[in-house]
């Protein structure tokens, strides 16, 4: 049994003269809320449809009989998440879900992730990206500041820069918002020589290998091209302006399985709770029981 109880009571909405209110709710079954109610004492006939408005007293209560303690911005993730549609994976959420799924959730599923504007990194990786794709595709010069990275795509065959890709459920191929999309997502550089398939990803940060973003694009691209028996992938460093290491992609069943259990887990879950990880010191949402304010 789920029940938790919200902090109403530390706003105006929650206090009525001295009486101090916090709302009851599950995420499970009613009947599972009506016992907690019975336990603490709560009368049947205060149920509001869909929660109890309870005092402190039987907010302490609740707790002692196992209840969770959340925040009301908590409660109105919980009660968007009751009926939420997990969205279409891509990289992004499915790094970021399995990073944190509360993360994931204020991200890409209720948009309540605070906005905190375009950095100088983001804005030269775009700008990166977009000079790249417009050398691939069109022929266009790349800007001075960007000449040096000219060895990297002088030579490459005629390729879709940016190409956009869909999947379903079962892993066909299908349009980037096809109405039955399962998954998506933008290979920056695939290559596709007989039954052998070529993945370059244009990083402009910080070196650091990790090749799920390559396996997630192995998937996409093996969908659009089923005669592939061999696809391999990297990274390149543009700032050290370097290849990086170079990986074997050819496994796509084994990066399914792992996207599917993930879709699934999402899909279970009615609460997306927060999970401590490295990046925590870099997350918007103070709220949170492990936000780290990079300024404190």
């Amino acid at each position: 049994m789920t029940v938790y109880v919200d902090d109403m009571y530390k706003y105006s909405m929650g206090r009525f003269g001295r009486m101090k209110m916090s709302h009851m709710i599950t995420d499970t079954h009613e009947n599972e809320l009506h016992a907690m109610a019975t336990k603490i004492g709560v009368a049947r006939k205060l149920y509001q449809g869909d929660h109890y408005d309870i005092s402190i007293t039987m907010r302490t209560k609740a707790i002692q009989f196992g209840a969770i303690a959340i925040t009301l911005r908590e409660l109105a993730m919980l009660n968007r998440e009751k009926e939420m549609k997990v969205p279409v994976w891509s990289y992004s959420f499915l790094s970021t879900y399995d990073r944190c799924p509360s993360q994931a959730a204020a991200k890409y599923v209720n948009k309540t992730y605070p906005y905190e504007g375009e950095n100088e990194a983001l804005r030269w990786g775009n700008a990166a990206h977009n000079a790249m794709e417009h050398r691939i595709n069109d022929n266009v010069r790349l800007p001075n500041d960007m000449q040096q990275w000219e060895c990297f795509v002088e030579d490459l065959p005629k390729v879709e820069a940016e190409l956009k890709l869909g999947v379903r459920k079962d892993y066909s191929p299908c349009g980037f918002f096809d109405k039955d999309v399962y998954g998506r997502g933008k290979l920056d550089v695939p290559i596709i020589d007989g039954d052998v398939g070529f993945i370059f990803d244009w990083k402009t940060g910080k070196e650091w290998e990790d090749p799920l973003e390559l396996k997630i694009g192995a998937v996409l691209l093996k969908a659009k091209y089923p005669q592939l028996k061999e696809i391999v992938g990297a990274y390149c460093w543009l700032k050290e302006n370097k290849w990086g290491q170079v990986y074997d992609l050819s496994d796509t069943d084994s990066t399914q399985k792992w996207i599917d259990e993930t879709m699934e887990k999402a899909g279970r879950s009615n609460f997306w709770t927060p999970k401590k990880n490295a990046l925590c010191g870099w997350c918007a949402l103070r709220d949170c029981p492990y936000f780290k304010d990079r300024q404190g």
